[in-house]
């Protein structure tokens, strides 16, 4: 089994991925802890307080694995299918990262790509509708059921080629948003 987990730093990517590695019994493949690792970190973006990595360099080594369960924000760039995008609504997401620590800066950049999408729109363009699937995490033990379902039957009926995909960009969410 391989398979990919995308979403929005604070979504829950790591802690589904992990559940899935440990239920399935393949390895949890974090490609940011291995980039940091394996020496392909190139720079430090200060302005949006993270890591550039060499993706060729994490595509060679990671696509050359057997199985294992992909962890990153840009999962859609390595090889596995199905594409789990983990979502989470605006206000909860702003909660994980405030506890996080993350600035204000970086809680407003990561709540405005869960509203427009930018995790599911990159994974459907490189994936494909039916490779891709969101799971939804409000409720962690739900969304692992999910998660489980998806992965060990990814029925392409459950895609998001076929399914209605979570909509937060909202006017209770943009409201939100502005008081930050």
């Amino acid at each position: 089994m391989k398979l990919c987990v995308s979403g929005t730093p604070g979504a829950g990517k790591t802690t589904i991925a992990c559940h899935l590695a440990t239920r399935f019994g393949v390895p949890h493949i974090d490609v940011s802890s291995m980039a940091s690792e394996k020496g392909w970190i190139i720079e430090d973006d200060e302005e949006r307080e993270t890591s550039v990595i060499d993706i060729e360099a994490a595509q060679d080594h990671i696509n050359g694995m057997a199985e294992g369960i992909v962890d990153a924000h840009y999962a859609e760039l390595f090889e596995g299918s199905p594409l789990l995008v983990i979502r989470c609504p605006p206000m909860l997401l702003h909660q994980r990262l405030l506890a996080r620590g993350y600035s204000m800066e970086k809680i407003r950049e990561n709540i405005m790509a869960e509203m427009v999408d930018a995790c599911l729109i990159a994974a459907m363009e490189e994936k494909g509708r039916e490779s891709t699937f969101e799971v939804e995490n409000i409720e962690l033990e739900s969304a692992k059921r999910r998660a489980e379902n998806v992965a060990s039957d990814p029925a392409p009926g459950e895609s998001v080629a076929c399914q209605t995909t979570v909509h937060y960009l909202t006017e209770e969410n943009l409201s939100f948003y502005q008081t930050l």
